[in-house]
């Protein structure tokens, strides 16, 4: 079992280190390395499976990674990819335009921790707000 993990593990860190190289992968990046991480657990746990008593204890194994599968494959849109685009940030009282350059990590807001800390982190909170095209993102 501690080879296949082993295997599991190579293939993972291949398959993940050739698709960051391909644009066309980019966009479905997440639900691979999702479906990865499923498909490993599955195979690990059929594996363990020989130390089971019965065949009927792997009925929950394999319904979890099925289920699992299911979650991870039927997952569309939860979450909006922003790359490349200008968009309408609002932050506390104040409303800025910014630009999100491809491929980069940008500060777009920056909170002052001492006024945070005078009006109490116990009933406030830091919040932003990011509008792309008139839609929050």
């Amino acid at each position: 079992m501690t080879i296949a993990v082993i295997v599991g593990y190579a293939f993972g860190a291949l398959a993940g280190w050739s698709f960051s190289r391909s644009e066309r992968v980019a966009a479905v990046w997440r639900v691979v390395i999702r479906s990865q991480i499923v498909l490993v657990s599955v195979v690990v746990s059929l594996l363990a499976a020989w130390r089971l008593p019965s065949v009927a204890d792997l009925l929950w194994p394999i319904v979890g990674g099925v289920l699992g599968l299911v979650l991870v494959l039927g997952q569309r849109g939860g979450m909006t990819e922003i790359n490349d685009v200008a968009a309408l940030l609002q932050f506390g009282n104040q409303t800025r335009a910014v630009e999100l350059p491809a491929n980069a990590s940008t500060v777009l807001a920056e909170f002052d921790a001492a006024g945070w800390d005078a009006l109490g982190i116990d009933a406030h909170v830091a919040f932003a707000t990011l509008a792309v095209a008139g839609r929050e993102a």
